[in-house]
């Protein structure tokens, strides 16, 4: 049986994750908490553009939500899937010359969490790697990636792997 979380429009969650027990959505600026699948409530992501809100996931102990905030990439945490916190790390925005950063992925592993995207400003684009102990702080590791762009990246026993496009 399809359960639409949100009827009265046609948004809702681009992404879910299971979380203590339950599920707990991400897309359009806004959250979704469901204790069973079937019933939905929903909030808005503090300070996040209306259009937005790509992925979430699961690490230990917490959540991260991904979406945007003006020209650059954003992350937004909680612990309880209810209360949540925008990070405002200033190393998720454009640096270099670049004026836009975009996340398209993000995963949860023994090391923290990977977020993969594309920096991109005057016609050109690079793949970018940042990572994360708690979702809030993060340290970009991708400069010197080469190509068009990140699209997704996964944890796994040898470490994580990233794909992306030229």
């Amino acid at each position: 049986e399809a359960v639409d979380p949100d009827p009265a429009s046609e948004t809702g969650p681009r992404a879910v994750t299971g979380w203590d027990g339950s599920y707990v959505g991400v897309g359009f600026g806004r959250v979704w908490a469901s204790p069973d699948g079937r019933t939905w409530s929903s909030s808005a992501l503090p300070e996040a553009d209306p259009g937005y809100g790509w992925d979430i996931v699961a690490a230990p102990g917490f959540l991260v939500a991904l979406g945007s905030s003006g020209e650059r990439a954003e992350t937004w945490v909680s612990t309880d899937g209810t209360a949540w916190t925008r990070s405002g790390d200033p190393d998720l925005g454009p640096a270099g010359g670049y004026s836009y950063t975009s996340i398209e992925g993000m995963t949860a592993g023994p090391s923290g969490v990977v977020a993969v995207g594309t920096e991109s400003g005057g016609g050109v684009q690079h793949p970018m790697a940042w990572w994360s102990a708690d979702g809030l702080d993060w340290v970009r590791t991708g400069d010197a990636l080469v190509g068009g762009g990140a699209r997704d990246v996964a944890s796994g026993a040898p470490g994580y792997v990233m794909v992306g496009a030229d």
